[in-house]
């Protein structure tokens, strides 16, 4: 009898278990993709983002009140990546929300519940943001979607006293380049004054109040020059964008005062010599020179570097003259796909930026770590030169991207895929749609095609891609537009499917074409 009065009572417990956990969860959707995230907190990361890469202090989001799998960002920002934290973290072996493809683009178009992914490690998906601005984006955690709206232009700020204990300097005008972790400290006078006396030299400066990306204090226009008569305005801002620095045109010492109150600088040149000229480095000894990285035409290929030529009269003396897209690169003695492990060329700090502002004679570093990556925001034809003597990068623009010409060689693999909005299995470049070999350098694809972009390639891998020869070219019902295709992984051009339908689409990687016949 105790034995049957036993079962019945863990059965009547397990029957309200039951019911308590469907009611707990009557109200749940639960989507079609994936389980809800579950988070009370979320957070962005990246430098298109205020905080910068901050992971330990990152961009926070907003909760929805009526929600708790809606959180809304409205604010600033700027061109650069961006991926998305659960938390706060001193670990990047964590979880992060990404796009489903690397450099998915937000700007001023929206986005409308757009699918994400969420996973720790590589690859490293991030989104990319091509225009400067005020965004409100939502992510709904419920249905794994993002939307974005762009709302504007950024809006200066009035001027307000800045609340600080520190204050630091940082740029290449400065003896730390733009190493930001290493900023140098200025003196705190009084509540608002700061002041700093040390040697600048030619080159580019803002002030920080912590030893970060994000909002820092620039001048109001872009190159307000210091110099031996002062500086040109006095005023600043104190702004995470838009990106702009005083400029010192007269190396020598100089005594900065900053007032955070009425958001000030005075400067005053002592003329001098220079008490921190560093010592003498040996020169770096190399027959060849490449640089890597997805600013580079075969991007983070490292057995397809791009070489830098050799000054016949200074044998420490390298020029490279061509292409540089927006993206990363760096600079290596040698190629190889083991360059992660060796010394490479680097700037003095983070996402050192290249644009049309020419650089003279910048000092850079040769090491293994940290990470640091010379950053094209404006991409065009640029000459630079690197002096391995002196450890000095110099840099011009020349003018807007050339036209490529690339050798055509035979293609040797064994699969082949196409991916983009018009392939079936979209942007998922470990999980592209297969083309069937029918001969060694012939690939067929016969089936479905969406409306929209697309690129094909031979691995289930970013990097060097096939491509048309002009962005956007078409494909529809007149079959392709330009037969021929290049093999690159930039620029990032892609075919533009006008209609969608069933389509047969031949490649041939020998001579580098493709046919493409509609049928319905």
């Amino acid at each position: 009898m105790n034995r049957i009065k036993m079962s019945q009572v863990l059965m009547f417990f397990f029957t309200l278990c039951v019911m308590s956990s469907c009611e707990g969860e009557k109200d749940l959707i639960v989507s079609d993709f994936k389980s809800p995230i579950h988070t009370k907190e979320l957070y962005l990361v990246g430098d298109a983002v205020p905080t910068g890469w901050s992971f330990e202090d990152p961009t926070p989001m907003q909760c929805s009140e009526t929600d708790p799998y809606i959180f809304v960002y409205k604010g600033q920002l700027h061109e650069g990546e961006f991926k998305v934290s659960l938390a706060p973290t001193s670990s990047l072996d964590v979880d992060f929300i990404r796009p489903i493809y690397y450099g998915q683009e937000i700007g001023k178009e929206p986005l409308e519940a757009v699918k994400f992914q969420m996973h720790a490690d590589n690859p490293d998906e991030k989104w990319l943001v091509v225009a400067n601005g005020t965004y409100e984006l939502t992510f709904n955690l419920r249905d794994w979607t993002l939307s974005t709206e762009y709302l504007g232009e950024f809006v200066q700020p009035e001027v307000a006293p800045i609340e600080t204990e520190t204050l630091y300097i940082v740029g290449s005008a400065t003896s730390i380049g733009w190493n930001v972790g290493n900023a140098l400290e200025t003196a705190k006078k009084s509540k608002y004054i700061f002041e700093y006396e040390c040697w600048l030299n030619e080159g580019e400066l803002r002030a920080t109040t912590k030893r970060a990306w994000g909002y820092h204090i620039r001048p109001v226009t872009d190159h307000v020059k210091i110099g031996k008569d002062g500086i040109e305005n006095e005023n600043f801002m104190y702004v995470w964008d838009p990106d702009i620095n005083w400029l010192v045109t007269d190396p020598g010492n100089y005594h900065l005062t900053f007032d955070l109150e009425n958001w000030t600088l005075k400067t005053e040149f002592l003329g001098g010599e220079n008490p921190d000229r560093p010592s003498d480095k040996d020169p770096i000894e190399t027959s060849t020179l490449f640089m890597v990285g997805d600013a580079t035409v075969n991007g983070w290929n490292g057995d397809a570097m791009t070489a830098l030529t050799r000054d016949a009269s200074d044998s420490h003396v390298f020029t490279y003259e061509g292409n540089l897209y927006a993206g990363e690169f760096k600079v290596y003695p040698k190629s190889g796909d083991e360059y992660p492990s060796w010394d490479a060329i680097r700037p003095l700090g983070g996402n050192r930026p290249i644009t049309k502002t020419d650089i003279t004679e910048e000092e850079f570093d040769y090491s293994l770590n940290p990470d640091y990556k010379w950053v094209v925001k404006d991409a065009g034809k640029y000459r630079l030169t690197l002096n391995l003597s002196k450890w000095t990068m110099s840099c011009s623009y020349l003018g807007t991207l050339e036209d490529i010409e690339i050798p055509v060689n035979p293609i040797e693999t064994e699969e082949f895929f196409i991916l983009g909005d018009a392939a079936p299995s979209g942007w998922d470049i470990y999980n592209p749609t297969p083309v069937t070999r029918v001969s060694k350098y012939i690939f067929v694809y016969d089936g479905h095609l969406n409306a929209g972009r697309m690129r094909a390639t031979p691995v289930k891998d970013w990097g060097i891609h096939v491509r048309p020869k002009s962005d956007n070219s078409p494909i529809g019902i007149n079959g392709v537009a330009s037969s021929g295709f290049i093999y690159t992984a930039n620029p990032d051009y892609n075919w533009n499917v006008e209609k969608a339908g069933n389509y047969k689409l031949t490649f041939d990687l020998e001579h580098w074409t493709i046919k493409a016949e509609y049928k319905d």
